[in-house]
């Protein structure tokens, strides 16, 4: 079978670049997940003055 295979390419990295890519993984969710709570806490806040 031709073409990009994921977990095949995940299977050959070696052990530190699989947790580099796991903590940056985690990292960016985090990031997001902060992100959008303070965006709804903005929102929260502004409607709350009107």
């Amino acid at each position: 079978m031709f073409g990009f295979n994921l977990a095949q390419w995940f299977d050959d990295l070696n052990t530190k670049w699989k947790l580099l890519t796991a903590f940056g993984m985690v990292s960016m969710i985090i990031i997001v997940m902060s992100a959008l709570g303070v965006w709804t806490t903005e929102r929260l806040r502004q409607q709350a003055e009107a």
